[in-house]
C-alpha cells in the first residue's frame, strides 16, 4: 500500500457527522449532499434499506446495515462517469459494490471542485482525491473496529464491507462501527491502495442507471415532473440577427390550456456575460401552458413580426466584423515549422480553393429542456447541464438574486457533449418561471434546436 499526505487541512478535506440511530457520513472537498436514497435502486439491488443515516452534507453514507450510498458529483452524459466515479471511492473504502447505491448529487461549489462535464476530464481530475476519500473512510472505520474488538488496528484487515481480526477469529460489518468512526480524528496521512490489489476498478461494472433505462423509470430531464408545473415553449428568430417586432397572440392564448404568451430578453443590460452565455436569440417569445401538445398547437398560432437589428450584407457590416477579427488575431507567431512563406514563393504552383460547409444543429437524442421554479427569494432548477457552476451566476444575474438561493440539481442527459456547456435553456427557463409565477419546464422542438 501506497502513503498519500492529504495537503488540504482536516476541517476542509473532510467533514464527519453521526448518524442517530447509527451511521456515518463523509463529505469531501468534491463531494456533496442530495435527497435520501431512491427506494427502486434498492428494489433493483435487492438491498434492504437501512434503519437510518445521515443527510448532511456529503458524498459518503453508511447505513446501520452496512448498505453504503455514494454520490456521483459530475454531470453525467452517457460517458458514466455516475457509475466510474463511485467505483474508485468504492474501492478504497474497501466494500461489495453489490451494496452500493450510487446518487447523483446536486450543485454546491463548497464542497465540489470542477463539477462539470467537459474535455473528458472527470475521472483524470478526480482520481487522487476520490481515492483519498474512499481511503480516509476505511482507514477510520478499522480505527473504530479496533477500539470495539480491543484489537490494535494494525492487526485488522477489510475485505467487502467486514472488518477481521484473523488471530482471534472476530469480525464486525462497517455498519456497526460506522456511528463511532464519525466521532474519531480525521487522520492526515491515509494508505493508498497498490493497484494490484484493485478488485472494482478495471473489472466490468454494469451502469448503475442500467435497471432505470431498461425500465424506463425517472432519469432525464424531460421525465422532471413537480406539483403545478406548468409546460413552456419558445418562439425563436428563423435567422441570426433578428428580433421581436410585433406579436399578435390573440388566436393562441384563446386556445385550450394556454396561460399567457409573453418575451423574455436573456441579455438584460448590465448582466456581465459568462463564456458559457452562448445566446445566438437573446430576445424570445414564451409560450406556457398546461401541456406539451397544447402549448405546441398555440406555438404554432402565434404571429411574429421579426425585425432585422442589422444587415448582415452591408459592407459596413462586414468591416466591423473583419476588423474585430484582426483585432483578436494573435499578435505573435506560436509555432512556425519549416518555411512556408518560401515554399509559396517558390512553388511552381499555388492552388487555392474556398470551401463552404453548411451550419448544422449539434442535436442531442434528448430535446433541450429544463425545470425551473423561481419565486422572489429563490431559484429551483433542474435538468440535463454540462456546466451547472456556470449556469448558477448567470440565473442569479437576471433574475436578481444571490447565487446562494440558486440551486442547480443535475438530471441524466440524453446526449450533449458539448451542446450542453451552454446553458441559455437553463436561463430561458428560469425567466419563463419568474415571468408565469410558477414552476415550468421549458422544452425545445426539433426545429428549435
Amino acid at each position: 500500500m501506497t502513503n498519500n499526505n492529504l495537503r488540504s487541512s482536516r476541517r476542509t478535506f473532510i467533514k464527519v457527522s453521526a448518524a442517530a440511530g447509527g451511521g456515518m457520513v463523509l463529505g469531501f472537498n468534491i463531494v456533496g449532499c442530495t435527497t435520501e436514497a431512491k427506494r427502486p435502486a434498492f428494489v433493483a439491488q435487492n438491498l434492504e434499506t437501512p434503519d437510518s443515516w445521515s443527510e448532511l452534507n456529503g458524498f459518503l453514507k453508511i447505513g446501520n446495515n452496512g448498505v453504503v450510498t455514494i454520490m456521483n458529483p459530475n454531470p453525467e452524459i452517457g460517458q458514466n462517469v455516475k457509475t466510474s466515479m463511485p467505483m474508485i471511492i468504492a474501492e478504497e473504502l474497501d466494500v461489495s459494490w453489490d451494496n452500493v447505491i450510487v446518487e447523483q448529487a446536486g450543485l454546491d461549489t463548497d464542497i465540489f471542485t470542477r463539477q462539470l462535464a467537459g474535455g473528458s476530464q472527470s475521472i483524470r481530475q478526480g482520481w487522487n482525491d476520490l481515492r483519498k476519500t474512499g481511503a480516509t473512510a476505511r482507514h477510520m472505520l478499522v480505527e473504530a473496529a479496533a477500539q470495539k474488538l480491543e484489537v490494535p488496528a494494525s492487526e485488522l484487515t477489510t475485505e467487502a464491507g467486514v472488518i477481521h481480526h484473523k488471530s482471534s477469529g472476530q469480525s464486525i460489518g462497517y455498519g456497526e462501527v460506522a456511528t463511532a468512526a464519525a466521532s474519531l480524528e480525521v487522520p492526515e496521512d491515509v494508505p493508498l491502495k497498490d493497484p494490484s490489489e484493485f478488485t472494482i476498478i478495471g473489472k466490468d461494472t454494469r451502469n448503475v442507471d442500467g435497471f432505470k433505462i431498461a425500465t424506463g423509470k425517472p432519469l432525464f430531464g424531460l421525465d422532471v415532473q413537480r406539483e403545478g408545473m406548468l409546460i413552456a415553449m419558445i418562439e425563436h428568430p428563423p435567422a441570426f440577427g433578428m428580433k421581436v417586432g410585433s406579436i399578435d397572440a390573440t388566436a393562441a392564448k384563446a386556445m385550450p390550456g394556454i396561460k399567457d404568451v409573453f418575451t423574455i430578453n436573456v441579455e438584460p443590460e448590465g448582466i456581465q456575460k459568462q463564456w458559457s452565455d452562448v445566446n445566438a436569440f437573446p430576445e424570445l417569445v414564451a409560450i406556457v401552458g398546461n401541456s406539451t401538445w397544447e402549448v405546441m398547437k398555440a406555438k404554432k398560432a402565434l404571429k411574429v413580426n421579426w425585425e432585422s437589428t442589422s444587415d448582415p450584407e452591408s459592407s459596413e457590416d462586414h468591416e466591423r466584423i473583419l476588423g474585430d477579427l484582426i483585432s483578436k488575431a494573435p499578435k505573435e507567431v506560436a509555432r512556425l515549422d519549416g518555411d512556408p512563406e518560401g515554399a509559396f514563393k517558390n512553388a511552381a504552383q499555388v492552388i487555392e480553393k474556398t470551401y463552404n460547409a453548411p451550419f448544422l444543429a449539434h442535436n442531442t437524442l434528448e430535446p433541450m429542456n429544463f425545470f425551473a421554479h423561481v419565486t422572489e427569494d429563490k431559484a429551483e432548477l433542474e435538468g440535463p447541464i454540462q456546466t451547472p457552476e456556470y449556469l448558477r451566476p448567470t440565473v442569479a444575474a437576471v433574475c436578481g438574486l444571490p447565487e446562494e438561493k440558486v440551486s442547480i440539481m443535475m438530471t441524466r442527459m440524453g446526449g450533449g457533449f458539448g451542446r450542453r456547456l451552454y446553458g441559455h435553456f437553463g436561463t430561458e427557463a428560469a425567466l419563463i418561471s419568474k415571468q408565469a409565477k410558477a414552476p415550468v419546464k421549458l422544452v425545445y422542438t426539433r426545429e428549435d434546436e
